[in-house]
């Protein structure tokens, strides 16, 4: 059985390198990771690993990539994020996740980018701009939230 600690090496490895082949483990690790916030910030803490991982052809990773981002919380990720989403050529479902783990990290100096997508073609980006403004909206907030 492979070990935990293997399995993360060699999936940040291969994101790191760009390869396109993930075994069966290896996606089912990543989708534990989108599943459990806890596992993106303390079982993948090479946040540079993550985003070197766009440069891959699987819009579905790339896709799961920026929502593992928006869980780390990690302002290191805003840069990369928001290259993804002003890239008009990226595809749409990762422009959408993009622009929502803008809003779920909370950094504000993302709010003017979102700003910028108000009147995007995709209704996908615009909408996702919008939940991802009323996110930076509640960290701005006083009030308090009940989950």
């Amino acid at each position: 059985m492979v070990r935990l600690t293997q399995l993360h090496l060699s999936l940040r490895e291969k994101l790191e390198f760009g390869e396109e082949s993930y075994s069966m483990k290896e996606r089912n690790y990543l989708h534990g990771c989108r599943l459990f916030s806890h596992c993106a910030t303390t079982l993948l803490p090479q946040r540079e690993a993550l985003c070197a991982g766009f440069r891959v052809n699987s819009a579905l990773l790339r896709h799961e990539l920026a929502y593992v981002l928006a869980q780390t919380q990690s302002p290191a990720a805003v840069d990369t994020l928001i290259e993804r989403l002003a890239d008009k050529a990226e595809h749409i479902m990762v422009r959408h996740e993009a622009a929502e783990a803008l809003g779920a990290i909370g950094e504000r100096r993302a709010r003017s980018v979102l700003e910028s997508f108000l009147n995007d073609e995709n209704p996908e980006v615009s909408e996702s701009r919008e939940v991802a403004l009323k996110l930076l909206n509640l960290c701005d907030s006083d009030d308090e939230i009940e989950w």
